[in-house]
């Protein structure tokens, strides 16, 4: 499935932020949020205006020959869930349908309780992404990857330094040079 906005493929088993470059892309553990409270909402009202609507992706279900499994992560408990449209895509790598689904107009609110339920670690591992025109968070368990313009990353680079992951940028580099 590809959000064309940020010309990503969630179909094709990495996660966004490494089919991103480093100057479009940062990334936040979970475990930083945990320790430092009201971080999580510093960086996420740097973000976006807390009247915005966005969209969510996340696989819902797989399809290996006759047998079907779907991923529940109890989503509707946190976000509420009006305009929901599923599609299914051949993965190469599982040999088999992966299913998507997308929910539409998802109230900022919403978005933002997520996260923190997460942080906390009282979500499923669904690695969903929310998304609008202007930048996209992927989040598990263990982390929080946001995807956008180049000044938009430095800004969030800038402002919240000390408490970046910085490990995968190490590596990436040093393995590409």
């Amino acid at each position: 499935m590809k959000i064309n906005d940020f010309e990503l493929d969630l179909n094709v088993g990495s996660a966004p932020f490494f089919q991103t470059n480093g100057d479009k892309r940062v990334r936040f553990l979970m475990d930083t949020f945990a320790d430092n409270p009201g971080l999580l909402k510093k960086v996420y009202k740097y973000l976006i205006d807390i009247n915005d609507d966005m969209n969510c992706s996340f696989i819902s279900g797989y399809m290996f020959k006759d047998r079907k499994q779907f991923e529940y992560g109890n989503i509707g408990r946190t976000i509420k869930i009006t305009n929901v449209k599923t599609c299914s895509y051949w993965n190469n790598d599982l040999d088999a349908f992966v299913t998507f689904s997308t929910v539409t107009n998802v109230a900022s609110a919403d978005v933002h309780h997520y996260l923190k339920q997460s942080m906390r670690g009282f979500q499923h591992d669904l690695h969903i992404c929310f998304y609008n025109k202007d930048f996209l968070i992927y989040v598990t368990t263990d982390v929080m990857d946001l995807i956008s313009t180049k000044r938009i990353i430095a800004g969030v680079k800038q402002d919240f330094a000390s408490f970046i992951d910085r490990r995968y940028e190490v590596l990436l580099t040093r393995s590409s040079g």
